[in-house]
Parts: structure tokens; C-alpha cells; sequence
């Protein structure tokens, strides 16, 4: 078996040799779709997709977006230029509107804010008429019965009375409180200067989350008047950011991790090109990851993310262990094509064997219930088997393709 499998590289590794420029070009061509493919992935951080269709979790979280809803976004809106501003009917009414725009985002599900507790206690105080269910204008007439003294005789009349409309939300306030109202301190905070607008959404993605997010950050800067601003809380601007972070953190990582290898390649090699020449398997299992998540439809999130790391960090090591034995055997004088065969016998199944034993240790995720532990998974083990072969294949190609850039027949001398 040993033998069979030894066979099996020299073979391999003789077609390269023969074929170097073709490989490369093939090599070149799969970076190309793989570039395709990263830029179709999408970042994903929803909770319900680390779980099987039949987890109590996810079927209980379904059931509740059919009904009101399970993410909540917290946006607190301040006006600014007036004492407690939030008894003003007119800035109430901006709350208002903003509600009525957010009711035609599709997945919302419902707001709620002092707007809401207002209404219905207009509409409570007037012994529940449709006409009263909404917010006092500037001014209000109340109607009230007083008793009158008329020659002698008591008379009953109806008796009209102006109100501001601050003054009547101020009052409706007071008997809200008295009565024992507790939501109040929910949606406004004790001096009135910054009200909570509470909005339930239905949704299980994260780019939908961002772009209601942006949607409502664009409202705001259209509509708003002068004075007013806002801020977004609550889980689902947290989600977002999540997701968020992990491009970014994706992004400086690996920009870190590859620095950082071939800074070490090129002290270890003393040769900047030697160093380059280590990174390029490196490189394409990167890209090649992400082309397998744009083209299987794999999200990054947070498990995904560690697989290039993790990767870089385990495939490196097969880069060393083969420039180390080929430039060994280019010092011992040996011709170029004879250290890369030398090289294959004396490190390639050593290189091969570890790829596929590490990745098969990772496979032993899979029968996890946790699904980003089966991602992780089947892809750390694709790509440590492919950084494998990329070293196994592209290293060679490279160094009978480049030997003057590469100078590997001069530092025969050296």
C-alpha cells in the first residue's frame, strides 16, 4: 500500500513537471471562478440556522415570527431645543408618522411607543369613541355638564373649554400614573427628553436586518425635522453588527496571518521570492475556500470565519517541511527536477498523510447537532487536503517555471 501510494505522487509529481506551465494557468484559472465565488459569499449570523429543522429551539422561534415577532429593535428618539419636548402633540406627531412608515416595512410585525399609550388613553378617557383614538392637535375643546344658578333654578349646560394639547397629554399623564399605570417608564424616560420607539420585527437573516436598519437611518435623515436624532439598540442592531464584525475581523486576520507567514517564510528562506514562493499555496486554499462557500451557498459567520486561520496556520507548515527538503537537496548539488522527486519521496506522504489524518479528526464534528460544527467540519478538511495538494503541486510547477526569478540553481553555490 505504501509503495502504491509513494508511486502515486512520483507519477503526479512527474506529469507537473512535464506540464508546469498548463498547471499554472489551470491554478490561475480556479483563483479566477474562486474570486467569483467569494463574491458571492454572504454574511449570515442567525442563530436558527445553527440548529436542525426539528430543534425544539427552531421550531419554537418559527412559531413566534408567524405570530408578533421575536427580534426587537430599540430606537430612542431625542428632541433637542425645548423643555420636555415629548408633551408637545407636534413632535408627537413625527413619532407618529415614522410608525406608520415602519408598518409598511415588511417585516415588521409592530411598534410601540408614547404615540400608542397617548391614543388609547384619549380614547379610554372618552368612553372609548373611535374619533378620540389618536394624538390632541395644538388645541383641544373639552367638553364638560356644570351646574348653573338661574333665577332661582338649577340648570345643566354643556360647557366647552379650550386646552392646549400639551397641557391635555400633560394631564392624560398624570392620570395614567395615578391610576397605576407601570409601561410609562417603557417608552419615555422621567424628564421627557428622549422616547423609546420599540419595533418588533419577523426575520432570521441578517442582510434583511441591515437593510431595515438602513432604511430606517435613511427615514430619519429625510424626515426627521431639525432637532430630532436617534439611535438604534436592541438585539437585532447587535446581530448586525456581529456580522459586521466578522468581515472585518475576517478581513484583518487573514491580511495579519498572511503578513505575518511570509515575513517567517522569507527570514527562514532568507529570500523575499522564496518567501512569496511558500505563500502561493497558501493563498489559493484561501481563495479556494471561499470560492466553495459563494458557489454551495456556505454563509461566514462566526464558525466559518476560523477555517482560513486555522488553515493558514496548518497549511504553512506543509509549504516549510517541502521548500525545506527541496532547497536541502538544490544545496547538496543536486539538478532541479531530481531534488523535486527527491524531495516528493522523502517528505510528499509525510505532507499527504497529515492533511488527511488532521482533516479526518476534524470530521469527527460532523455528527454534531450543532451546525457550524458540521461546517466547520467537511471544510477544514476539504481545505487541509487542498493546501496539501496545492504544495504538493503548485511549489514544483513553480520552482521549474521560475528557476532564474527563484534563483534555485545559483544557490547551488552559495
Amino acid at each position: 500500500m505504501d509503495r502504491l501510494f509513494q508511486k502515486s505522487l512520483d507519477v503526479m509529481t512527474a506529469w507537473v513537471l512535464r506540464n508546469a506551465r498548463p498547471v499554472l494557468l489551470a491554478a490561475l484559472v480556479i483563483c479566477a471562478i474562486s474570486i467569483y465565488g467569494l463574491s458571492q459569499v454572504k454574511v449570515e449570523s442567525s442563530l436558527e440556522s445553527y440548529f436542525q429543522a426539528d430543534a425544539p429551539f427552531v421550531i419554537a422561534n418559527r412559531a413566534m415570527e408567524k405570530m408578533s415577532g421575536s427580534r426587537t429593535i430599540n430606537i430612542v428618539i431625542t428632541k433637542t431645543g425645548e423643555e420636555e419636548p415629548w408633551k408637545n402633540p407636534d413632535n408627537l406627531k413625527v413619532v407618529e408618522e415614522f410608525q406608520e412608515f415602519l408598518a409598511n416595512e415588511p417585516r415588521v410585525k409592530r411598534t410601540l411607543s408614547l404615540v400608542d399609550l397617548i391614543k388609547r388613553i384619549s380614547y379610554a378617557f372618552n368612553e372609548n369613541r373611535k374619533e378620540f383614538n389618536r394624538l390632541p392637535n395644538g388645541f383641544e375643546f373639552l367638553e364638560s355638564e356644570e351646574i348653573f344658578e338661574e333665577n332661582g333654578q338649577t340648570v345643566k349646560r354643556t360647557v366647552k373649554r379650550e386646552i392646549s394639547g400639551r397641557d391635555l397629554i400633560a394631564q392624560y399623564l398624570v392620570l395614567y400614573e395615578n391610576s397605576g399605570g407601570d409601561v410609562l417608564s417603557d417608552v419615555v424616560d422621567s424628564e421627557y427628553l428622549n422616547i423609546n420607539l420599540a419595533v418588533t420585527i419577523s426575520s432570521n437573516s441578517t442582510t434583511e436586518e441591515e437593510k431595515l436598519l438602513q432604511s430606517i437611518e435613511d427615514y430619519a435623515v429625510r424626515q426627521f425635522p431639525q432637532g430630532f436624532s436617534m439611535t438604534s439598540s436592541g438585539m437585532v442592531p447587535i446581530n448586525v453588527a456581529t456580522s459586521n464584525e466578522v468581515v472585518t475581523s475576517q478581513i484583518r486576520s487573514l491580511s495579519g496571518s498572511i503578513l505575518a507567514v511570509f515575513l517567517m517564510l522569507a527570514l527562514i528562506f532568507r529570500s523575499v521570492s522564496r518567501g512569496l514562493m511558500g505563500m502561493i499555496p497558501l493563498v489559493f486554499t484561501v481563495l479556494f475556500n471561499f470560492g466553495v462557500m459563494g458557489f454551495f451557498g456556505v454563509h461566514l459567520d462566526i464558525g466559518t470565519a476560523l477555517v482560513s486561520s486555522i488553515v493558514i496556520g496548518i497549511g504553512v507548515d506543509y509549504s516549510i517541511h517541502y521548500l525545506s527538503r527541496m532547497f536541502h537537496e538544490l544545496a547538496d548539488g543536486t539538478e532541479l527536477h531530481d531534488a523535486i522527486s527527491n524531495t516528493v519521496r522523502r517528505s510528499g506522504k509525510a505532507i499527504t498523510s497529515n492533511a488527511v489524518t488532521v482533516g479526518f479528526g476534524f470530521l469527527a464534528l460532523s455528527v454534531s447537532e450543532f451546525l457550524p460544527l458540521v461546517t466547520l467540519s467537511w471544510m477544514i478538511w476539504l481545505t487541509l487536503n487542498i493546501s496539501a495538494l496545492a504544495t504538493m503541486i503548485l511549489i514544483p510547477a513553480l520552482a521549474v517555471t521560475f528557476t532564474d526569478v527563484l534563483k534555485l540553481v545559483p544557490s547551488q553555490n552559495d
